[in-house]
């Protein structure tokens, strides 16, 4: 289901929920917004929506496609109203004035230090779509504070704000499919560089190259009418340029760069690079002309994709399947990699696994069940060959189950390795994954009363 879909049944269930005092204390069946999972919107003003392998029933239209608001800008306008100068670290100047000539190497940050984490908050006081953003300051003992900075982009239901290494430029899908970007100053002080920047493609998911100089963006729609990965360049402002499609496929809806190995991606699709029918998981060489080295089935048809993650060493990708309408139960999949060949050694039921992170040390990974309003362990066991991860169970909550959980970022280096920051109706709920393998519930941050505290897409600076 789209995101626009999706972002309507959390309000509805919003609404429901707060009339039943429903933002802490024990959990109900209110269900939850899988604001992950990539649209099958079909454009009904492109040439090809009439092509009669779209199944209309199956991939609805999105009336946030509709050509007004945010999405109406051309692609890669600047907002008048931002300055210039106001999207260059003051500090900067040294900066080169022709974009053909810079050069910014995008070097990780420290690794213990004050982040920001961005957040949306995507409805009004009237439960309709705003475009409202906040950010916090993550301390680097763990603690959120908000810091009163607020921004104007596009609404973004769900999903996840990508930062380059730096954590110079935010990036993130929005609800019309458009990018909305944003430059953290020398300073600390956020401000705007694309509100709505309208691409050839319509984006769904995007995922940082490790360089920081450009960014690949899912399209989650038939290849046939732009379905497939297309590349976006960074400048070292932070303004993008669309590159095009680097790859066609059908349905995309994750891409997994494998750790330590820069050249491998594991791209969960159908229909790629001439992949056998059914193959819906797929092991790419990855690069400028993206090769297939083999392929498997993870689900089978009708399945969609929303939680997936890789383990630390590359050894396995998880992928989580919350398809409403073919009555299949939902579940999630383990994916072995080994060498260039995939092989499946394990799949288990589990009710709409909205995210999976898996942790940066312990072998575990949180894996986040939006319609259960609930957070659950899964454990690794590489001496089971047949079902090297488990379901340990939920998380011990702080203050009570949560309610919708719906987007979550991840924390990967420093003191606060294993740290993820989950939305929730209520705030911002932080669990902490240690390398010991505990999972601690630290307890909820709270961003205001009613809809305008409701939080949708979140990320953190890495």
């Amino acid at each position: 289901m789209n995101g626009f879909a999706r972002g309507t049944r959390w309000l509805a269930a919003l609404v429901l929920g707060l009339a039943a005092g429903c933002g802490g204390g024990a959990g109900s069946d209110l269900g939850g917004a899988d604001t992950n999972v990539p649209n099958d919107v079909m454009d009904v003003a492109s040439p090809d929506a009439a092509d009669p392998g779209v199944d209309r029933d199956l991939v609805p239209v999105d009336p946030g496609r509709a050509d007004e608001g945010p999405g109406d800008l051309p692609a890669g306008e600047v907002l008048a109203d931002v300055p210039a100068d106001a999207l260059l670290d003051p500090g900067a100047s040294d900066v080169p004035s022709d974009p053909g000539t810079e050069s910014c190497p995008r070097l990780p940050a420290p690794a213990d230090r004050v982040r920001k984490v961005a957040v949306s908050l995507p409805y009004d006081t009237n439960g309709d779509p705003a475009n409202a953003w906040m950010f916090l300051d993550l301390s680097a003992e763990g603690a959120l504070a908000p810091t009163g900075t607020t921004l104007q982009m596009g609404p973004a239901f769900g999903g996840q704000v990508t930062f380059t290494p730096d954590g110079a430029v935010g990036i993130v899908p929005q609800n019309d499919g458009t990018l909305g970007v944003f430059r953290v100053g020398a300073d600390g002080t956020p401000v705007v560089v694309h509100a709505a920047f309208k691409g050839s493609f319509y984006a769904d998911r995007v995922v940082m190259a490790p360089e920081g100089d450009h960014a690949w963006v899912l399209d989650g729609e038939w290849a046939n009418i732009g379905g497939g990965v297309y590349r976006v360049d960074i400048a070292c402002d932070g303004t993008l340029s669309d590159q095009g499609r680097v790859l066609a496929s059908k349905l995309p809806r994750a891409l997994l760069p494998l750790p330590g190995r820069p050249d491998r991606a594991v791209l969960a699709a159908d229909d790629t690079l001439g992949s056998p029918a059914g193959m819906d998981v797929h092991l790419l060489g990855w690069g400028a002309s993206p090769t297939l080295l083999g392929s498997a089935q993870a689900f089978g048809a009708d399945a969609i994709v929303t939680g997936a993650t890789v383990t630390p060493d590359g050894k396995y990708v998880l992928l989580g399947d919350n398809d409403e309408i073919s009555g299949t139960p939902n579940s999630i999949t383990v994916v072995a990699v080994t060498g260039d060949s995939l092989s499946l050694p394990g799949n288990f039921p589990f009710n709409d696994p909205v995210v999976l992170l898996a942790a940066p040390a312990g072998g575990t990974v949180l894996a986040v069940s939006g319609y259960g309003n609930a957070l659950f362990v899964l454990d690794r066991d590489d001496g089971n060959a047949t079902t090297p991860f488990s379901n340990r169970g939920e998380v011990a909550y702080m203050g009570g189950k949560p309610q919708l959980p719906g987007a979550a970022a991840l924390i990967d280096r420093g003191a606060l390795s294993g740290m993820v920051l989950v939305t929730e109706v209520a705030g911002i709920r932080t669990v902490w994954m240690k390398a010991d393998g505990t999972v601690t519930d630290l307890g909820v941050t709270s961003l205001g009363e009613g809809y305008t505290g409701m939080p949708g897409a979140i990320g953190v600076q890495p």
